[in-house]
């Protein structure tokens, strides 16, 4: 999933994956330019953008199970960023 960018380089969304990316050493990452946003539509963006995660509903037994396999195939967990 691309970073999203402000025409003037800042980051809108994607900063974990940017975050991410600068840790494994990547010289590049794929982003998407949002170009000519106003102020107000890229601030309506990222609080929208934040506000996805809060309204999600998960299966918390699927998760489990599905971060099981990935274990037992030799995945490092932690790189879910899901701890407990």
């Amino acid at each position: 999933m691309p970073i999203l960018a402000a025409d003037d380089g800042m980051a809108l969304a994607g900063h974990r994956r940017l975050a991410a990316g600068k840790q494994l050493g990547l010289a590049e990452v794929p982003i998407v330019v949002a170009c000519g946003w106003s102020d107000q539509q890229k601030c309506a963006y990222v609080i929208a953008n934040n506000r996805l995660t809060d309204a999600s509903d998960s299966d918390d037994e699927m998760l489990r199970l599905e971060l099981s396999d990935l274990v037992e195939g030799g995945f490092e967990n932690a790189l879910t960023g899901i701890t407990g």
